[in-house]
């Protein structure tokens, strides 16, 4: 049990709020087992949180297992640090692949460097400068991904996502949408 004198704070997910909010820990039971034999093991933490947001009690079970297989889990915060950034790794690797894929529809030879194929949209007027600067570090955050170990945060993600979306969208549905417009524009009558 936790003492009222040395109470903790923590993250918890509050019933009210229906949100992640700092929370005050009221009370707390740690519960843990072991079989030797089988080398399994269990840590139950029973906690009363007191929400900071909203004042709201609740209770909240946060629970371990020798055989959950979910690396990096943190029970106290709920967190799957290890398998977060596994994703974060396969989504950067994801946006490079697609920028790939696009730059063939849009002509590129598939057998060239990331650098020819950039170099080769600018040349065709498929790409601008500026945007050929962002499709560059988008490449290249895919290639470390892949193959130096960079593990790319969440907000990293959010950037390169916005470059491709960007990309994708001007080069494959803005010029469509807008050559249906002209085709329905009127022609001039006179000098107007």
């Amino acid at each position: 049990m936790t003492d009222e004198g040395s109470r903790a704070i923590l993250r918890g997910h509050c019933p009210t709020c229906d949100a992640d909010r700092n929370a005050e820990v009221l009370a707390e039971h740690t519960v843990e087992q072991e079989d030797e034999a089988s080398a399994i093991w269990y840590k139950g933490t029973h906690s009363i949180l007191r929400c900071l947001g909203c004042d709201k009690r609740y209770f909240r079970l946060a629970e371990l297992c020798s055989e959950d297989w979910d690396e990096g889990f943190d029970p106290g915060t709920g967190e799957t640090s290890l398998a977060l950034n596994q994703l974060h790794i396969l989504a950067t690797i994801g946006i490079r692949s697609v920028f790939d894929c696009a730059s063939q529809k849009l002509g590129s030879d598939p057998n060239q460097s990331f650098a020819e194929k950039l170099k080769e949209l600018t040349a065709a007027n498929k790409i601008g400068g500026e945007e050929k600067e962002m499709l560059s570090v988008l490449a290249d955050a895919g290639s470390a991904a892949a193959h130096r170990g960079w593990k790319p945060r969440e907000d990293y993600i959010d950037h390169l996502m916005d470059a491709l979306e960007n990309f994708l969208a001007r080069a494959f549905i803005h010029k469509h949408n807008i050559r249906k417009v002209k085709k329905n524009i009127p022609a001039r009558v006179g000098g107007h």
